[in-house]
């Protein structure tokens, strides 16, 4: 889609995008007694709305104390919910956030989300599909399907800011670097999609080399050869 060729981006567009997304326990991105990862992230925007990525989680209350407490610094409230995949780090928490954080009725909150055959009952879920875009004050995000991670994996495409929102890939694209030492695009792809089929794998090169070039522009990761990478010194 015409949406990823933007992901190049300029110092100023890559500054407001840091500013743009507020991770929720990034400092605990890693931590062994919040098995959180990437899992949760406020979508901050103009107004007091919010829009939280994924929900990490159930049940942990440093986790949810942290997110009611970056919405009441920012005079916020969470007014829908964006699914990106389907692993329980991702949607365990959704219970937790509503009964805990929000406070409404499941109605009452759309949870937006690529279908997956087996979603089961977890909640009723608002199915979209790629391209389908929705709007929070100040800011319109797109859903790119990108299966491979899970086959109902989604990025999402943030119109104003010409960025692309996908922080789990690029940490396992740096967890791969630290692992190998040093990798070509290709033998990055082929262990981040160890478990697709090779024809997935080849499309998928190409988001790899996008997520790369993002990288060596956040001095995270070095080229040193022609497709060959390391972790920045």
């Amino acid at each position: 889609m015409s949406a990823r060729k933007g992901l190049v981006m300029s110092d100023t567009q890559r500054d407001t995008m840091d500013v743009y997304f507020r991770g929720i326990l990034s400092s605990l991105r890693y931590a062994k007694d919040y098995a959180i990862a990437a899992g949760a992230y406020v979508l901050a925007s103009k107004t007091h709305r919010r829009a939280l990525v994924d929900t990490g989680e159930p049940n942990i209350e440093k986790y949810l104390s942290e997110l009611k407490s970056v919405l009441t610094r920012h005079n916020a409230e969470i007014d829908s919910i964006i699914i990106t995949h389907s692993h329980h780090d991702h949607v365990g928490g959704i219970n937790s956030v509503i009964k805990h954080v929000i406070g409404h009725e499941f109605s009452k909150v759309p949870i937006y989300k690529i279908y997956r055959e087996g979603d089961g009952n977890l909640c009723k879920f608002e199915y979209i599909v790629d391209g389908h875009e929705i709007r929070i004050e100040g800011a319109t995000i797109r859903f790119i399907q990108t299966p491979g991670h899970t086959s109902d994996h989604t990025s999402l495409w943030l119109e104003e800011e010409n960025a692309l929102f996908r922080m789990k890939r690029e940490i396992e694209i740096l967890d791969t670097l630290r692992d190998l030492g040093i990798a070509s695009s290709m033998d990055i792809t082929n262990k981040v999609y160890a478990d697709t089929p090779m024809s997935v794998r080849i499309a998928a090169l190409n988001n790899v080399e996008l997520h790369l070039t993002k990288l060596i522009k956040d001095e995270k990761v070095e080229e040193i050869g022609f497709h060959l990478y390391k972790i920045a010194d």
